[in-house]
């Protein structure tokens, strides 16, 4: 990963969960010396993650979601909501969650500024996902499987780069052209 944002110009900087209640100004102070976030993908969502995302949705700096980073994303659009739900049927056969290096197309709004920046409406993707987002509020809903429908892309058209995709570009940089625009697309941002 380090020598992808080192080809894009960018400088990796890891930010480590931490106590929130104790550091909220120690990490506003962290977030302000980078130009962009990448919320990537994992296992469970933390109120460090949450706080982060909304900071940067917030104060307008760049933030890309990677799987579970879209689904934060989409929790502090929607607090206090359930909008994260498992994906039904048998995980283990299920093409969402799937080692495969492309699994399945989505599809993306013509109208988005993701289909912007990757030029293409529809195009393959992995998938390693185990549940679903149901709905946003500010987020425009801009990407969905082409097979079953369920949220792949959101994006904050107010903002200067905030989008949200639930597949793992950073894995199928090498193979996807669409997936290297979106990190070139990102680091742009950033500058």
């Amino acid at each position: 990963m380090l020598e992808l944002w080192k080809s894009l110009g960018g400088i990796p900087f890891l930010i480590l969960p931490t106590e929130i209640s104790n550091s909220q100004n120690d990490l506003i102070n962290i977030i302000k010396t980078c130009d962009g976030i990448i919320i990537p993908g994992g296992l469970r969502i933390l109120e460090f993650d949450k706080f982060i995302a909304k900071y940067s949705i917030d104060n307008d700096v760049p933030v890309l979601g990677i799987c579970l980073g879209m689904q934060i994303l989409a929790c502090t659009d929607c607090e206090n909501e359930i909008i994260i739900d498992k994906i039904c049927g048998d995980l283990e056969n299920s093409y969402h969650k799937s080692e495969d290096e492309f699994v399945h197309k989505v599809k993306i709004d013509k109208n988005s500024y993701l289909y912007n920046i990757v030029g293409s409406e529809k195009f393959l993707v992995n998938s390693r996902h185990r549940c679903k987002i149901l709905k946003t509020n500010k987020f425009d809903v801009v990407g969905i499987s082409c097979d079953d429908g369920i949220i792949e892309a959101i994006e904050r058209k107010d903002k200067k780069f905030a989008i949200g995709v639930q597949w793992h570009p950073e894995m199928i940089f090498d193979k996807s052209l669409e997936a290297r625009k979106l990190f070139e697309n990102f680091i742009k941002k950033c500058e």
